[in-house]
């Protein structure tokens, strides 16, 4: 038994881990620390990889600081799976290519990478606090934040996490992420870099569509957009009508002319394919259009069909049941 054995058997609660030189044989932490129930805070620093169990091993961790360490694809499975109560996560100077970060619980994170993160996915409640720096080496971000108030705290700190990752690729936001972001007369997340945008929804409704465009206003180099929808999740039926081409049209949108793909999940209402209308109608560099629709919505096809094009565009429809 090693002395980090005998802290964790002593029912400890505060754990703090400084190794500069990992030796003995010790290839890790032991498995005792990720099973002891009493720990609550655990911070650990030492020059190697951060091994996680591979199999679920529930602990009652609240708050977890890790620095100069290296994680694994196991790292996400063990916080989503384990780490239940998790409300503080802190990465200081840690090695990984991905990290996905799937919590109920999580408050804050807080996240300094020294090397070139890739990809990177946080779902959950919006967090109060997030520190990611400015992660200049991204390419891939998922945010799927679930936020039920209109409050400034959450605004501000949606957008601080849209610049932290200012620089990716591609985007992948839930219509909540994207509602959070939304306040009359704030500023565009400047998302210059995103090429690729998909939006996540149950429904193109009235209250997503001002705030999917202000998001757009920030990305000047899109050429990708695809928007799922999934009318089977929405019960209330919010309103989903009103804006059609004159709204979008008096939007001044710039990265129409950057579009070359467009995908979108024909919804309840008008708004859905009253936005691939226009988009047809404007979109000068339109390469391809794929639109899905339900079995009740056919005489949408027309509808776009008869778009007056800008492009030589070639229109797919594709009829989808939602179950």
């Amino acid at each position: 038994m090693t002395w980090i054995d005998k802290a964790a058997s002593c029912s400890v609660e505060v754990l703090v881990l400084r190794l500069n030189n990992v030796s003995k044989g010790m290839t890790g932490l032991p498995s005792s620390i990720f099973r002891c129930g009493s720990l609550r805070s655990l911070l650990v620093e030492m020059g190697e990889i951060f091994n996680v169990p591979s199999f679920p091993c529930p602990n009652n961790l609240q708050s977890l600081s890790l620095t100069c360490v290296r994680l694994t694809e196991g790292f996400s499975k063990w916080i989503s799976s384990s780490c239940k109560c998790i409300r503080e996560i802190k990465l200081n100077s840690v090695q990984a290519e991905n990290i996905t970060i799937a919590s109920s619980s999580l408050e804050s994170f807080t996240f300094d990478a020294s090397s070139d993160l890739r990809c990177l996915k946080i779902s959950g409640d919006l967090l109060s606090q997030s520190h990611l720096g400015k992660l200049l080496s991204i390419e891939r971000a998922e945010l799927f934040l679930e936020s039920w108030s209109d409050s400034v705290c959450d605004y501000h700190n949606t957008f601080e996490l849209l610049c932290s990752i200012c620089r990716v690729k591609t985007l992948i936001l839930s219509d909540r992420t994207i509602q959070a972001l939304f306040r009359e007369g704030s500023m565009a997340a400047p998302l210059f870099d995103t090429s690729y945008l998909c939006i996540k929804t149950a429904n193109l409704d009235n209250a997503l569509v001002p705030a999917m465009v202000s998001l757009m206003r920030g990305m000047s180099n899109l050429n990708t957009l695809e928007i799922k929808s999934d009318p089977s999740l929405v019960f209330l039926k919010p309103k989903s009508c009103g804006f059609n081409g004159k709204y979008w049209k008096s939007q001044h949108l710039d990265f129409v002319n950057q579009l070359k793909e467009v995908t979108i999940q024909l919804s309840n209402g008008n708004n859905s394919w009253q936005l691939a209308k226009f988009i047809l109608e404007h979109a000068q560099n339109l390469k391809k259009m794929t639109i899905f629709y339900l079995p009740t919505k056919e005489h949408v096809i027309e509808k776009v069909s008869n778009s007056k094009k800008v492009s030589s565009a070639t229109i797919d429809f594709h009829e989808k049941n939602w179950r």
